[in-house]
């Protein structure tokens, strides 16, 4: 009965190390995510590197979406979200954050970064 019981543990624990290492190597719990990363000057001295992507919507309609960081020196983790679309088709409600739904219908929030940067300039009228 002994040997049995101990033949049971020894197979049991064979079989979940194979589970394991199974689902370890098949990325379990790990989703993989690509990005073409592409490179420009925005001035002669300045490297900038952005990703680039060309989505459909629920429409049919084109978009490209820049992924970009813009001051390279801030520690801050402060990237920036372009979305390109045909002109006229759409308009952007600014200064409303533009809300995301990703994969899992996790809603995310992107603000507008020029209205929260911008200066205000005031409007100077030519005198008659």
């Amino acid at each position: 009965m002994c040997y049995l019981k101990r033949k049971f543990h020894s197979f049991f624990w064979r079989c979940a190390l194979v589970v394991f290492l199974a689902l370890t190597f098949s990325g379990w719990g790990v989703e993989q995510a690509q990005a073409l990363l592409r490179q420009h000057h925005d001035s002669p001295d300045v490297l900038r590197y952005h990703s680039q992507v060309s989505i459909l919507d629920e429409f049919g309609y084109a978009w490209q979406v820049l992924l970009f960081k813009q001051n390279y020196e801030n520690p801050v983790r402060d990237l920036r979200l372009r979305l390109v679309a045909f002109p006229g088709v759409f308009e952007i409600a600014h200064p409303k954050p533009l809300e995301i739904s990703a994969a899992g219908g996790k809603l995310l929030l992107a603000f507008d970064a020029y209205t929260l940067t911008a200066v205000t300039l005031p409007i100077l009228w030519p005198s008659l």
